[in-house]
């Protein structure tokens, strides 16, 4: 259900924005494929209600999320490479 709602916006985009200059978007880059992987990482990320104006991001909730993984003894974790 929910791909074939967004594959149909992936083509209203497509044909309203994205075939008016190739070379900004090239097809090879710009697929239904990379459109429907960005639209499930934003909605895993929102917070409700999930549609219209009132969608809203709130990337400091996610970083809570993430520090609530982390270990308890944060100061000797090494997020470099």
């Amino acid at each position: 259900m929910h791909r074939a709602f967004f594959g149909g916006k992936f083509q209203e985009v497509e044909a309203a924005v994205m075939e008016a200059d190739r070379s900004l978007f090239p097809a090879d880059v710009f697929t239904e494929d990379a459109f429907l992987w960005a639209v499930a990482v934003v909605r895993s990320r929102v917070h409700a209600p999930l549609d219209g104006d009132q969608l809203a991001l709130v990337p400091l909730a996610d970083l809570v999320r993430v520090l609530r993984l982390l270990p308890a003894d944060r100061e000797n974790v090494n997020c470099q490479n």
